[in-house]
């Protein structure tokens, strides 16, 4: 299965990508094997939230086509080291943790120098500048591809920590842009850049928040509530969507037997799986029901009602547990502050999961991502290439 031709019957594209911190590594495996078998697929809509920004304005950025954007992408990933996106010296570490020790027991008296984040991430902010090629200002290569044609929209969603709302910025090709607004949730025009796509990625309490326009934005997976919101609003009419967070399993009746209380490691992955699964299999799920409604009920679609298929590839793995098996591949002052969190608990390793960064680990999910396409590549390609209608 190599080249499939596209022509204009096609539906509009949409690609949305979920977060979840180096996780994001397993989109890069889905896309670059989805590439090889579509090398000419053209998304019209991408968005993305969290690490799934990143992914999603690097391939919005791309001069390439969707093959070669995809397989740089995974060349990305491939190569990542822990110190390509954070600060990880022990001085670094030990500075961030007594700033929160003094904020936390100053009894509200403002500290000279406030903690933003546990972790710096002025070495991620660089590596975006190189390879998106844009130390500031908008993202150039999404405005030729708007221009071009090539692309309609890109959408990055972050939180707004003044409002409690989550924000989708969104840059679209010329003609009349796109604004929404509905409960805890905006769509707002915008030219986006490295700023949008780094606050978006700011995992709570880790990384450090972002100014855009003057508030402080974080991680757009916070109160994404509607995670294909932005596909739709910008008039998507069939989506793919990758997470990076595998589907429950059946775990029957719970055990009854006494258990020791969970480290903090548990108690913020098992937050983090539900930010991240929660939210988008409720939304695929509503989806899935408006769009039969509106292929049988002609008043349905008379309403403005609009059938939009949805596809959702997740991991075949837990993505948590073989983050357990390179824990050591982390920088020492990571690991005594994730340990000291209690990662090395039993089923504690979703966190973990989220800041492995190592190509150890991220090649370890790439290849993952890569069987995954191929034991479901032709539903995608039939998913992907179907007719309108």
């Amino acid at each position: 299965m190599n080249d499939h031709p596209i022509d204009g019957a096609r539906p509009r594209l949409a690609l949305t990508l979920l977060g979840g911190g180096a996780r994001g590594a397993y989109q890069a495996g889905v896309l670059e094997r989805l590439g090889r078998a579509l090398p000419k697929l053209r998304w019209s809509i991408i968005s993305g939230v969290s690490a799934g920004a990143i992914n999603a304005a690097y391939l919005a950025n791309s001069p390439a086509g969707f093959a070669d954007g995809a397989g740089a992408l995974r060349s990305l990933w491939a190569g990542l080291r822990m110190d390509h996106v954070v600060r990880a010296t022990t001085g670094e570490m030990l500075g961030n943790v007594a700033r929160w020790s003094a904020q936390l027991l100053s009894g509200g008296i403002q500290p000279l120098t406030q903690a933003q984040g546990l972790l710096d991430t002025a070495p991620l902010r660089l590596l975006l500048e190189r390879v998106l090629g844009t130390p500031s200002g908008p993202l150039t290569g999404v405005e030729r591809n708007l221009a071009s044609g090539r692309l309609e929209a890109l959408a990055v969603t972050t939180t707004s920590y003044e409002t409690g709302q989550a924000i989708t910025f969104a840059e679209q090709s010329p003609g009349p842009a796109m604004t929404w607004s509905r409960p805890q949730r905006v769509g707002r025009s915008a030219r986006i850049g490295i700023d949008h796509v780094l606050a978006s990625a700011a995992i709570p309490i880790l990384f450090p928040a972002v100014q855009i326009e003057g508030t402080w934005h974080g991680d757009g997976s916070v109160r994404d509530t509607a995670p294909l919101s932005p596909a739709l609003h910008l008039g998507a009419e069939r989506i793919l969507v990758v997470s990076t967070v595998r589907g429950p399993l059946e775990q029957g009746e719970p055990k009854q037997t006494e258990s020791p209380y969970p480290p903090l490691a548990r108690i913020v992955g098992v937050t983090l799986n539900s930010i991240l699964y929660g939210h988008m299999e409720s939304d695929a799920a509503q989806m899935r029901r408006f769009t039969e409604l509106a292929r049988v009920c002609p008043a349905a679609r008379a309403s403005g009602l609009r059938p939009v298929d949805v596809f959702v590839m997740r991991p075949s793995l837990d993505l948590g547990e073989i983050a357990a098996e390179f824990e050591g591949e982390l920088p020492r002052a990571i690991r005594y502050l994730t340990r000291g969190l209690g990662t090395r608990e039993r089923n504690s390793a979703d966190l973990l999961s989220a800041v492995l960064f190592e190509g150890k680990y991220t090649g370890r999910l790439i290849e993952c991502g890569q069987r995954d396409a191929e034991q479901h590549l032709d539903e995608l390609v039939d998913f992907l290439m179907a007719p309108s209608g």
